[in-house]
């Protein structure tokens, strides 16, 4: 088993075929989401992104501007949401977080990829354009 498919990360195949919802069912910037919710929150959208934080973690507060802007940036493409690592265990063990901040890119709940560590911007920005240009193939 390789590493990609050993971390959930195999081959994605954009799925082109479902409609997003409208946007008044859209999040309004970056939320906060727990286990209670977290299936039905990925699984609705055509792109998610998920931050997995700390809040006593240094990076991922200085990223945590650059997360609400994004969300604003991307309103209606992607949908934000944050879990707290520390109070949603079983999500953290479930997608196998091990440091923080560790962002995780959704399409309709499959997993497309994944950022490690305090990114710029810039790199999130280019993530998300990857797999938005996929999408609309």
């Amino acid at each position: 088993m390789g590493f990609k498919r050993f971390m959930g990360m195999g081959k994605w195949q954009p799925d082109r075929n479902r409609e997003p919802p409208p946007k008044d069912e859209w999040p309004k910037g970056l939320i906060t989401i727990g286990e209670k919710e977290f299936d039905d929150y990925i699984n609705l959208y055509p792109v998610s992104l998920i931050d997995f934080y700390s809040p006593s973690c240094g990076p991922c507060i200085e990223m945590a501007p650059a997360i609400r802007h994004l969300a604003l940036r991307y309103k209606h493409r992607v949908a934000f949401a944050k879990v707290n690592v520390a109070e949603e265990r079983e999500l953290a063990r479930r997608y196998k977080i091990m440091g923080v901040p560790n962002i995780i890119i959704f399409s309709y709940g499959k997993r497309v990829t994944s950022l490690l560590g305090r990114k710029p911007e810039s790199s999130i920005m280019k993530a998300l354009d990857k797999v938005l240009a996929e999408l609309d193939q």
